[in-house]
């Protein structure tokens, strides 16, 4: 026995399909399905895509013996009603497609005078927290968000945020009585 399908070019799809439909298109030369969902039609074979919210967060900048803190780790978002790093607006979702595996990484937190390390989530990536200034290295580096500055009296600059993940570093104490 056997089940008889509709069958027809890509150019002879219905103009209204319904979720679940099921053809097989002689232009591609495969069966396909209609995903409502995605608004697409789809070879079987194909896995259906999912949008899903992420929230990828990276290990905070070291500090710097005390004098000036290290920076937050980058911090990006999709979540509905939530806000990525440095006050940037949620970033959009992604689509993701099941039986495909997607790399991830949590990053440490620096130690001592050393960077955070970055986080990822495929190609989502958040870069790890500025280290805080140092003496006789008064300055905070970049990162996610920077790290501060070890003190006026030493001079130096905070070390700045990256957009959409952090806001740049502020001033430790002088350090100095």
């Amino acid at each position: 026995g056997s089940l008889k399908i509709p069958v027809g070019t890509t150019a002879q799809r219905p103009a209204s399909p319904v979720n679940g439909m099921i053809r097989f298109n002689t232009t591609l030369g495969y069966n396909e399905w209609y995903s409502s969902t995605l608004s697409s039609w789809l070879a079987i074979s194909d896995p259906p895509a999912y949008s899903v919210e992420y929230l990828v967060i990276a290990g905070g900048g070291g500090n710097s013996g005390g004098y000036a803190g290290g920076g937050a780790g980058g911090y990006r978002s999709s979540v509905t009603g939530e806000s990525s790093g440095g006050g940037a607006a949620a970033e959009p979702q992604i689509s993701l497609t099941s039986l495909t595996v997607y790399a991830v990484t949590v990053g440490a937190g620096g130690t001592g005078n050393s960077n955070g390390q970055d986080s990822s989530f495929g190609s989502i990536i958040s870069l790890g927290g500025g280290r805080g200034g140092y003496d006789p290295v008064a300055s905070g580096t970049s990162g996610g968000s920077g790290g501060g500055r070890y003190g006026s009296a030493f001079g130096g600059t905070p070390g700045s945020g990256t957009v959409g993940q952090g806001f740049a570093g502020g001033n430790g104490v002088d350090g100095v009585s």
